[in-house]
């Protein structure tokens, strides 16, 4: 990608391609500088924006990342990895009912995907709606059914109201799916 910006210097997706190598590579204030430069050339780059929100979040400047993910949203209303990284970083602001809402808004753009289902589940689970908690989780494996991230949180949820039948069922069910799932084994071993 240097390569290709030494012949191109205006090569929006270069700078991001290569900010996404340094984000993976840990690099993340060059990966920064990357996505803006593909930013300042193409502004209206929705991509560049996500992953720049996903590294300002990874550095931990929540609000930063925020903006940038509205920022792609607002180029693209139907961006789905925009939407729900909006919300999980409205959920990790503590911001829960704005979380909700973008949950809910990634779902209506892909209402069969597990994702926003799964991460739903979670923020209902941790403000304490355990039984929207169980519902999210449910419609999680109802659009994939081998989801065992789902099967282990519904299990864990579970455990908390008391219902270890029902928690046991999941963990066997992520066990049969995943045989080399260790979270379903020692979740499974806490009921005994």
């Amino acid at each position: 990608f240097t390569k290709a910006i030494e012949v191109f210097p205006d090569f929006d997706q270069a700078y991001n391609n290569r900010g996404f190598v340094y984000s993976t590579i840990g690099e993340l204030e060059k990966a920064l500088e990357d996505y803006s430069k593909a930013i300042e050339i193409f502004p209206r780059y929705a991509l560049a924006y996500n992953n720049r929100g996903f590294t300002y979040e990874s550095l931990n400047r929540l609000e930063e990342a925020v903006e940038d993910y509205t920022k792609a949203v607002e180029i693209n209303p139907k961006y789905y990895d925009a939407i729900i990284n909006r919300a999980i970083t409205y959920n990790k602001l503590g911001e829960f009912e704005k979380a909700e809402a973008y949950f809910e808004s990634a779902i209506a753009v892909e209402p069969e995907n597990h994702v926003a289902f799964n991460n739903l589940g979670q923020l209902f689970k941790q403000i304490g709606d355990f039984a929207q908690a169980v519902d999210a989780f449910s419609q999680a494996l109802k659009r994939k059914p081998k989801d065992e991230t789902a099967l282990i949180n519904r299990g864990l949820l579970y455990i908390e109201v008391n219902d270890h039948e029902a928690a046991l069922l999941d963990f066997n069910k992520a066990i049969e799916l995943h045989p080399e799932l260790e979270a379903a084994y020692n979740n499974r071993g806490h009921l005994y």
